[in-house]
Order: structure tokens, then sequence, then C-alpha cells
């Protein structure tokens, strides 16, 4: 039994969702979840029109509902389904293209991660049948475009760096044209502006795992897929969730020669993320953007930099390293249990290279989340996105590209990361 038929056999896996057996060489499989998705067509037509790697490449589409998904969105469904198979037939696309419907989800799971996990576990399915453990995984939205180059990219770090377990794409929001109203696109420039002020955030204070966590661009070796656990059934935030598991194996890189195009549209089907944020946004256009405070990063970069003395000093002085951090920081250490984690990583680590690891293991990016929520409930107001980025700008050195306009700065801030795509 190979690593990914252990994997199949602690899930609850359904019965294999594809009949059709995959190619002996398949390389790279691409899971897309569609539910209520117009603009799959689009999607299907960047896929198919990119350059071919040297390895097959296939598509997974999986329809997805639950018994409580109105029946005009099953018959959608289920009409574009029938579409895609007619179309397979008198098209003969360059990719196998392979499509599961699956309309009896529970509704407390009913969202991208069920289906996103149902696609992968599928993938996995079909790798393992083949023993192909540096199988690839490409998680994909069915709103999202894609250039050229998309698989090729991905197939030209792998050859470079075979060890790679994971990686990051870049993205880019559409910002202009006719497709959506300005309110929407003013909406994504400063959602895009804080996805990445928080990204160069991390930088800052030192966080080994600053990557973004978007669901429509990273990919995952199918061996790190499985030894992780694979994909979670969380209805929202499952990319989050799932790829902060995943950077703790190392071996990540961020691909920058390439990008993905994410629709932008406004979206009430999820808890939070970009569609629900954009809608908000766009509904409030007239409001000042506001965000974390960066003088909060200032805190946590310094807490960072303590971790070479929290391993050498004596374990009865570890919470004395605490003692004039601000309160906030110092409650929810307390909370956290920091002085017992802390213990317990070095009794555990013979070196401080180590010792850092696993301390980015406990001290991970949902417990930052965390200690950010209620650092702006007790110590901190949130200040203008515009104000927060300029100044963020200055503390990694950049302050000659402050600007007093949004698109400006989103545009400097993208030209930072493709100038510096990150790896661990």
């Amino acid at each position: 039994m190979n690593v990914l038929e252990k994997y199949l056999s602690k899930q609850n896996s359904l019965p294999r969702l594809i009949e059709e057996p995959p190619k002996k060489n398949l390389k790279f499989s691409v899971i897309i979840p569609v539910y209520d998705e117009p603009y799959l067509s689009t999607t299907l037509a960047h896929l198919i029109k990119c350059e071919l790697p040297k390895e097959p490449v296939e598509i997974i589409l999986v329809f997805n509902a639950s018994e409580a998904t109105p029946d005009s969105i099953i018959n959608q469904n289920r009409k574009i389904c029938t579409e895609i198979e007619d179309w397979k037939v008198s098209q003969t696309p360059p990719m196998d293209i392979h499509t599961i419907i699956k309309e009896d989800i529970p509704p407390e799971y009913m969202g991208a991660g069920y289906a996103r996990k149902l696609g992968m576990d599928e993938a996995i399915r079909r790798f393992a049948s083949i023993n192909k453990t540096d199988g690839i995984l490409i998680s994909l939205d069915a709103d999202t475009e894609c250039e050229r180059n998309y698989f090729t990219s991905i197939e030209n770090t792998l050859i470079k760096e075979p060890n790679v377990n994971a990686g990051t794409i870049f993205f880019e929001h559409p910002t202009e044209g006719d497709k959506y109203s300005e309110n929407v696109y003013q909406a994504i420039i400063r959602y895009e502006l804080f996805l990445r002020y928080y990204k160069q955030a991390l930088h800052y204070c030192g966080f080994p795992y600053a990557f973004h966590t978007i669901g429509s661009a990273f990919f995952v070796k199918a061996l790190a897929y499985a030894k992780q656990g694979g994909m979670n059934k969380r209805k929202a935030g499952e990319d989050f969730y799932f790829l902060n598991k995943l950077f703790q194996l190392g071996n990540i890189r961020e691909i920058t020669e390439t990008q993905v195009i994410p629709s932008p549209r406004p979206s009430e089907r999820v808890l939070f993320g970009t569609g629900p944020e954009i809608k908000k946004i766009s509904k409030n256009s007239n409001q000042e953007y506001l965000t974390y405070h960066p003088d909060f990063f200032t805190h946590l970069k310094d807490f960072f930099s303590r971790t070479e003395k929290l391993y050498h000093i004596p374990e009865n002085k570890i919470n004395g390293v605490f003692t004039d951090l601000p309160p906030f920081f110092r409650e929810f250490l307390s909370k956290n249990n920091a002085e017992k984690n802390i213990k317990r990583i070095r009794n555990n680590c013979a070196s401080l290279e180590i010792f850092r690891k696993h301390f980015f293991l406990w001290f991970d990016g949902l417990k930052i989340i965390r200690i950010i929520h209620d650092a702006h409930e007790t110590a901190y107001n949130k200040i203008p996105l515009l104000n927060a980025a300029n100044i963020m700008l200055e503390k990694r050195g950049y302050k000659n590209l402050k600007s007093n306009n949004y698109s400006e700065t989103l545009k400097n801030y993208k030209d930072i990361e493709l100038a510096n795509p990150h790896k661990i």
C-alpha cells in the first residue's frame, strides 16, 4: 500500500467518482468546484489554450449542491455539465475533462471546502492507482482565468526544484473594464491592496510563512497533500487552513512567472472571503476602508525576534521574556499557555534552527489572526488602508514608493512581490 492509498484508507471516501482510468503518466490534475458558475466556459477556454507540459493534464469539475440548494441552481449545474460532456465529444479538447455531480452534500458542509476536497481526494485516488506520488494537484476556481504558461511555469519550477512540496501562484484581479460596475472595481483594488499589505506585514514581522492563501492560486504535490491530511470541509476559509498546514512542511515556492486572474464579483455564497468583502465594500463605497494598525505588527516583530532568547534562557525565566510586551500580548500568551508550550518545544529540539521551526508550528498563521483580533478589540483602532499601506512600505524600506492613490499603491505592492518571490 503506497502513501496515497494509506491516506485514502483513513478517509471516509466515497466510491470512485470517475470511471475513466487515468493516463499512465498523468502528472497534473486541476480541481475546480462548480456551483452556480456562469463563467465556467471562459475558465475552461483559458485552460485548453495553455501551453501543454511534457506530461498529461486532466481537469476535474465538481458540480456540487445540497438538499437545501434551490432547484434553479441544481438545474443550471446539470445543464452546464451536460453541455460540457457534449462539447468534449464534438471538440476533443487537448486534455481530459472529467465531470462529477454531487447533489446530496450535507447542508452543514456545503461550500467550497467540501467540493474542493471531493475533487482532490478523487485526484489522489487516480494518482494512487498509477503509483504517482509526485502527481500535482492544482486548485482553481470556476471564475478564474490563467495565462498561457500556467502549466509550464509550474512544470519548470518542479524540474528546477524537484523537492518542492507546494506552491502559490501570483494572482491579479481585474481592476477596470465593463464587465462589472465601477464600484466593484474600486472595491477589488482596496481588497487586493489589503491582502498584499497583510502579506508584506507578515514579511516585516519575520513570519516564515508569509504567503497568500488563495483557493484559486496554489498547487500541491500528491504526497504532501496526503502527508498533511488532505483538504478540509470548511464552508469558507478552507484554503487558509489547508495552506497553513502545507507551509509547515517547507519546500514551498511562490511562482511569479505566470498568473491567475480571479473574478472580483460580489457574492454572499460564503461567510467571508473575496465575494462577501467586495459586496460589503462596493455597497459602502463612500466609507473609508479600514485595516489593521501597522504598530501591531511592530509588536509582533519584536516578539518573534525573541525566539533565540526563548531557546537559550533558563526555563524558570521564560515568562520574564514577556514582561515588557503590551498587556494585550501578555494576556494572549497566557491564554495560549505560552510558557508551557515553549518548554515543550525546547525539550524536543536539539538546535535553535529546529526550535524556530517548531515555534512557528505553534505560533502559526491562525494564532496571528486571533491575536490581531484581540489587539484591535482592546489596544488599537483600525486605520485607513492607504495610510497603513504607506506606513508598511516605509517599514519595509520602500519609502520612495509611498503614494496617495489606491491604484498606484496596489501596483507598487504587486511590483514588490514580483521582484521578491518568497520561498521556504
